[in-house]
């Protein structure tokens, strides 16, 4: 059975008809991530807000699922100390699905995890992995200043130096930071995150390459409005964390998210459109 699951973010959610993606879903393992859940419900456009919502509604009950954020992956390694399985959350997809059969919306307590994930990941990242600074950045960043002026240039240049050089050294130690991130999370934290096979090991791992990115540009010649950029590429990290468990992922985001997931893995299928998606995608199954 072909259970090749595929992500998609808001860029191309929104980007793509509402009657194309209800037929993929058909069709497809398609994802519909509790991080997309939240970029809708937290948009401030009021007309746009309620029409992607619909548009949410219709997909999963054509057949998408529901997946959890990175922040309950990484709360259920913590508890569990093991590596988080599949990506599509069966019982919550059944649960959601239900809930818009019987014309009821998601709770409100559920939007407002959504933006507070949001919060965790710049906590994390901006203050909880000082430990990445202290070690692993300085050398580096010493490194991507000898080719600043080629890496300014191309941020998928840039991308693909931070994970080579992340990937190839010893000195990231992913399970000290996120022991330090999530301690309130595990009560045995030598047995957690010990490996790239778990998602708080590709948060880590993410995560300091966007460390990385802010301080090469602060210290360049972008200054403060690319690095206000990367700000704001935070929660869109997250998709490409989730793609850690999926095998692809349809985005329309060129700027940072395809050229970071291609990037952290290669192995993987990063679509722009539904008609780029290749065959040996589609399911001979009929979703429940």
């Amino acid at each position: 059975m072909n259970q090749r699951q595929m992500l998609i973010d808001k860029c191309a959610f929104q980007g793509i008809a509402s009657e194309l993606l209800c037929s993929f879903a058909q069709d497809h393992f398609l994802v519909l991530p509790h991080l997309l859940y939240g970029e809708i419900v937290t948009d401030s456009d009021d007309d746009r807000r309620k029409d992607i919502l619909r548009r949410f509604e219709k997909v999963l009950l054509s057949g998408a699922y529901w997946a959890p954020s990175a922040r309950l992956m990484i709360e259920r390694e913590a508890r569990s100390l093991q590596p988080y399985g599949f990506l599509a959350d069966l019982t919550e997809t059944s649960n959601v699905r239900g809930r818009f059969c019987r014309g009821r919306t998601l709770s409100s307590d559920l939007a407002g995890d959504a933006a507070g994930s949001y919060l965790d990941s710049a906590r994390v990242v901006l203050e909880d992995s000082q430990m990445i600074c202290q070690t692993l950045v300085p050398g580096i960043l010493a490194q991507a200043d000898a080719r600043r002026a080629e890496l300014e240039r191309c941020r998928e240049h840039r991308h693909r130096f931070w994970i080579a050089e992340v990937d190839g050294t010893d000195a990231l130690n992913a399970h000290g930071v996120a022991v330090s991130a999530f301690q309130k999370w595990t009560r045995v934290p030598d047995k957690f995150c010990l490996s790239k096979e778990w998602v708080s090991w590709q948060y880590i791992r993410l995560a300091t390459v966007l460390k990385l990115e802010y301080a090469f540009l602060k210290k360049g010649r972008g200054g403060t409005k690319e690095h206000r950029s990367a700000e704001h590429d935070l929660h869109d990290m997250e998709y490409i964390v989730l793609l850690s468990r999926a095998d692809a992922i349809i985005t329309r985001d060129n700027r940072f998210v395809g050229p970071l997931a291609r990037a952290a893995f290669p192995e993987k299928g990063v679509f722009s459109s539904l008609e780029e998606v290749p065959e040996s995608y589609r399911c001979d199954w009929a979703s429940p």
